[in-house]
């Protein structure tokens, strides 16, 4: 992550078509292979197993095939939510410290300019894990794996509460990097002092209730006494 370097977006756009299948993800073999053009090679789409869906795999007896296609898709799943998580995590470090006490106009430009860069680096790897699930989903995945492996939403990506992506593999990602350990310990601690903050807010409710009660209770009491008096109540 430290080797990141800003890019501009059509970059960005041609990594991540080396990513993904360009061809879909139809099942129907006919489509896929007629798309083989053997004099514009270069332009085919190649008809991979989440391409052609997994009952046609079967059909042409190439569902061992469409089992290997879909745990090498889990690997690249995998490693797309680790990019996202350590993206995160990066971009967050720097949003909170560079542009805020950048000394210049050029060092905020530059801070603004490695952010924008993560950010490129976020969305590419969001729509592989998305291409990545919608193969998953191609190659007949179990419910347990599409429960696992969520749908991505943009939501999801940002760092002010944990999404589900963030509880994937967390030893994994505080073992590659200290920022990673620094950051989830920061997040914890800002969660615990936002359930204190709330528990403390439960008790000072119910205790303004009680307040409120009893300084009814009071006046009440001293309404009685008037009126027995013969004073009237007290207003």
């Amino acid at each position: 992550m430290d080797q990141i370097k800003a890019q501009g977006p059509e970059k960005a756009d041609q990594e991540q078509e080396d990513w993904i299948d360009e061809i879909g993800f139809k099942d129907n073999a006919k489509v896929a292979f007629r798309n083989l053009d053997p004099h514009h090679a270069e332009e085919s789409h190649l008809p991979f197993p989440s391409s052609l869906g997994r009952k046609t795999c079967e059909d042409l007896g190439m569902d061992w095939l469409a089992k290997e296609k879909l745990e090498l898709r889990k690997g690249q799943a995998n490693d797309c939510l680790h990019h996202l998580r350590m993206a995160l995590t990066k971009k967050s470090v720097l949003f909170h410290t560079k542009p805020q006490h950048a000394s210049s106009q050029t060092h905020t430009t530059w801070a603004w300019g490695k952010i924008n860069a993560i950010e490129l680096m976020v969305k590419k790897h969001a729509a592989v894990y998305r291409a990545c699930r919608r193969a998953m989903i191609s190659l007949g995945a179990d419910e347990d794996t599409l429960v696992r492996y969520r749908a991505l939403e943009k939501d999801h990506l940002k760092d002010s509460i944990l999404a589900w992506l963030w509880t994937m593999d967390v030893q994994r990602d505080a073992e590659l990097n200290d920022w990673m350990s620094e950051f989830y310990r920061g997040h914890w601690l800002r969660a615990k002092a936002l359930k204190d903050r709330w528990e403390e807010e439960v008790e000072l409710l119910r205790a303004e209730g009680k307040w409120t009660i009893n300084l009814f209770d009071y006046k009440a009491r001293w309404d009685m006494l008037a009126m027995l008096s013969g004073n009237g109540p007290i207003s």
